[in-house]
């Protein structure tokens, strides 16, 4: 083969593939470039005719023809590549005649006799089911064919779609619920109604197993609930009950949870009543179908377990009525399979979120479940001692308060014990069917005290618990594990504290007064240590890498940032925190969650747990490979004001939010003070007001680095109303009380007196001189920190204070400043650098 031969051959190969793909503009351009190669050639010519002057579109359709005609992988692979590429530019007519292609031929030379045939058959089959969806989906007008057929003929249309599979059965939902393709709302929800009543009877007639029914059923139900509710009666209800059942797949009965959701929500009363009468009569068929009765067990179970989140308070009436349990329990070991024993306890777990039905499963279930327990290697001994672990962790009182938090400790300590042992050894064996169930129930047993410590004392089975994990949901629950072990008490004023105890007296209940000694402050000190040296950190940073995305939930985020919140309480751990990675994954944690009112508990938490840590760390080593300036948004927001509901505000999130912003400007080469001075002197300004003494104080020695900047001291120094304002506030913070605020203030205003727009700012202010005379003799400070601040204060005065000198130099002798300083400089007669500025400025007063 000459070389012009062989690269017209290529450019034809790819042409040929570029109009497969539907890139018509490159196939195209390879056509006319094997053209000017061999203009005569008889395979360019034939290509030619057959993809120019439209004949590319209607490639379209000759594909589905040699599908239909050959049903073979290799067809159905060219058909998928044409439809996968830019169909838009293929006309209605094409994209509807090849939709009725593939909706209107059988396939020939299907053969399922024997495995192989099978195989292919079922591919080919899948091809089809694919293909027709993306031309309902994406062809031009083949929504619009769809819905003029089905007005023709529905059920005939129905059952032809549902022949096809699940993908063009899912496209015929949609379809019903586009307004934009019915000639009226009227018209659409008829056909919508008809299709709910077709999909019903294929329900009623193979169950579960019809997954097409199922999800028609179940996305119709969830979009339009309103409309489609009053064709829900008993029997109905009971077939969309049916499809929850846990043999059918996953996808389904999602589905299907969500339209149960919606149903329930909008039905009220009335749905709910449709499912007691349902569940009755299931309960009541239980005795009277022996034959069939672990199909129908699991078939209630199944329901019972997805029903009892949606609906608890509804659900439980059956569940505590007299005789069930009881009952259920007989049945369960007469039938005696797995599944049935597996779906019992998936149940029993779902109602465990009511506080009645957790005392019905002690009752009547703790035996049953211990026996799972003392099995040697049951397959379900994590799902039980998970229940287990729900029923342990219960309140003695159900009026009690606390009852779904911290819950007090079970009669039976021997019980709690076997069952951590239980759940301990599932854990350290990490298999996969009991892993997750084995950490929910640690989870849930570990909200009392006792247990808390049993874990963190474990080293083992902490080191298990932290081994990298490829379940999202165990990797949550884990995480939910340590939140319990890390979490401090909230601190309570004293009118909380006896609100608190009013409220327990009121319930008959104590456990509102008298808090578990192993859940004080040292106790939770004592644990976070030792997770932190168990590689806590390390992990949370690997889980992080690993989960932390724009799909993660607020509360997987949230849980994540308190644990880190709670370590770093320990300000020896803080350093150690940050060499780990955890400034990081908080700055991190603080951009997922975005801003709304459900998630500023979790964004306080992040901002503050950062804060903590970057109150005890040189700024510059942490942020050597990111801009310090990262952390300002999360301080910032930590300091502002925060809805806080009915109760008292927590100010320590403000106080230490001042903390970490004062070290972070520190030092000015961070370059940090001007965002902070730009975003929040307002609020800084706000702060040095604060009635709380700690607050103040924090945020004047804020102000005290703030000034060291150029930009920071000119909002001081400018001469402004605004800079008066602010130097009114300093000057009566140097004469408070609290000796580190009066040192902080003193300190900022012998930065800003350099300035002599500033000084004549504090010479028009009544006190404003005494007070900084005040200063000069404030003999409390005992590194005379207050005193050595007053003195230059004066000294910077006299210095600057231009026209305005004798008036000023005046008014200090009036107010014995002349003895003031003579008395400083005996007190600083050790420091030549202060003694020498002392009598600089006694001498310029004598002038």
């Amino acid at each position: 083969m000459t070389e012009i031969a062989s690269k017209t051959s290529e450019l034809i190969d790819k042409a040929v593939s570029s109009f497969e793909k539907g890139e018509d503009e490159d196939g195209a351009r390879f056509l006319r470039e094997a053209a000017s190669l061999v203009p005569d050639d008889p395979k360019v010519q034939d290509a030619l005719v057959r993809y120019s002057s439209g004949s590319s579109a209607e490639y379209l359709m000759n594909l589905c023809r040699e599908f239909v005609k050959h049903p073979n992988p290799e067809n159905g692979e060219k058909l998928l590549r044409r439809l996968k590429g830019p169909i838009t530019n293929v006309s209605e007519h094409v994209t509807t005649e090849s939709l009725a292609i593939l909706l209107g031929t059988k396939l020939d030379g299907i053969d399922v006799c024997n495995d192989y045939q099978s195989v292919i058959a079922t591919e080919v089959l899948s091809i089809r089911d694919v293909a027709a969806a993306i031309l309902l989906k994406r062809g031009s007008g083949c929504k619009h064919v769809l819905a003029l057929t089905v007005q023709m003929s529905s059920t005939e249309t129905f059952s032809r779609i549902h022949s096809i599979g699940d993908q063009t059965a899912g496209e015929l939902t949609t379809a019903l619920l586009k307004s934009n393709i019915w000639s009226s709302a009227s018209e659409r929800l008829k056909y919508e109604k008809e299709y709910v009543h077709y999909c019903l009877q294929h329900l009623a007639r193979h169950g579960f197993k019809n997954n097409r029914a199922a999800n028609g059923v179940a996305r119709l139900l969830t979009s339009d609930t309103q409309e489609l509710l009053p064709l829900l009666d008993v029997n109905a209800f009971d077939l969309v009950l049916l499809c929850l059942d846990v043999r059918a797949s996953v996808a389904s009965r999602g589905q299907v949870t969500l339209a149960l959701a919606k149903v329930f929500e909008i039905g009220g009363e009335v749905s709910q009543k449709l499912f007691l009468e349902a569940m009755a009569g299931r309960i009541a068929a239980l005795d009277a179908n022996k034959q069939n009765l672990e199909d129908h067990l699991i078939a209630l179970l199944s329901i019972g377990s997805a029903v009892f989140p949606l609906i608890p308070s509804t659900a439980a009436q059956l569940f505590i009525a007299d005789g069930f349990l009881s009952n259920l329990i007989s049945l369960v070991e007469m039938v005696g399979s797995d599944q049935v024993t597996c779906t019992t306890l998936e149940l029993l777990s779902a109602a465990c979120i009511e506080s009645s039905c957790r005392e019905a499963v002690t009752k009547h279930c703790r035996t049953w479940l211990r026996g799972i327990l003392s099995s040697a290697d049951g397959p379900y001994k994590g799902q039980a001692a998970l229940v287990m672990a729900n029923t342990d962790v219960s309140s003695k009182n159900a009026n009690d308060a606390k009852e779904e938090s911290e819950a007090s400790v079970s009669s039976n300590d021997a019980d709690t014990n076997q069952l951590f042992e239980t759940l301990k050894q599932l854990v350290m064996k990490q298999e996969t069917n009991t892993f997750k169930s084995a950490i929910e129930g640690l989870t849930y047993l570990s909200l009392r005290p006792k247990v808390k410590q049993m874990i963190t004392e474990d080293k083992a089975l902490l080191q298990a618990l932290m081994k990298k994990c490829e379940s999202n949901t165990a990797t949550f629950g884990i995480l939910t594990l340590l939140y319990n072990i890390t979490s401090y008490l909230p601190n309570l004023s004293e009118e909380q504290k006896k609100m608190s105890q009013l409220q327990g007296y009121a319930n008959g209940s104590t456990s509102s007064t008298q808090q578990d000694p192993l859940n004080d402050d040292a106790h939770v000190l004592a644990r976070c240590k030792a997770l932190g040296a168990a590689g806590v950190v390390p992990y949370l940073m690997l889980t992080s890498k690993d989960n932390l995305n724009a799909k993660a939930s607020p509360a997987l985020i949230g849980t994540l940032s308190n644990i880190l919140f709670s370590l770093a309480k320990d300000q020896k751990s803080r350093g150690t925190m940050a060499q780990q990675g955890a400034i990081p994954v908080l700055l991190f944690c603080f951009r997922l969650l975005k801003e709304n009112p459900e998630n500023a508990r979790y964004r306080l938490i992040s901002a503050h747990a950062l804060a903590r840590i970057l109150i005890s760390v040189n700024p510059k080593h942490v942020f050597a490979s990111r801009p310090p300036s990262s952390a300002i948004p999360l301080l910032l927001y930590l300091i502002q004001e925060h809805d806080v509901g009915d109760g008292p505000r927590d100010l320590l999130p403000t106080f230490e939010g001042l903390m970490a912003l004062t070290n972070l400007t520190s030092d000015p080469t961070l370059e940090t003070t001007n965002e902070v001075v730009r975003s929040s002197l307002a609020r800084i300004e706000d702060l040095l007001l604060s009635s709380n003494k700690l607050v103040q104080r924090a945020a004047a020695e804020l102000v005290c680095n703030l000034v060291i900047s150029p930009h920071g001291l000119e909002k001081f120094a400018e001469g402004s109303p605004g800079a008066a304002r602010r130097l009114k506030i300093l000057i009566a913070l140097a004469d408070v009380d609290d000796l580190a605020t009066r040192r902080a203030a003193g300190g900022a205003l012998a930065s800003i007196t350099e300035f002599p727009d500033a000084v004549a700012a504090i010479i028009k202010q009544e006190r404003g001189i005494q007070i900084l005379l005040d200063l000069c003799e404030d003999d409390e400070d005992p590194d005379k920190g207050c005193a050595l601040r007053g003195v230059v204060c004066i000294g910077n005065i006299v210095m600057n204070s231009g026209r305005q000198a004798k008036e000023t130099r005046q008014k200090i002798k009036m107010l014995e400043g002349i003895r003031i300083l003579k008395g400083a400089a005996f007190v600083f007669r050790g420091d030549p650098d202060a003694l020498q500025s002392i009598k600089r400025t006694l001498t310029d007063l004598k002038r």
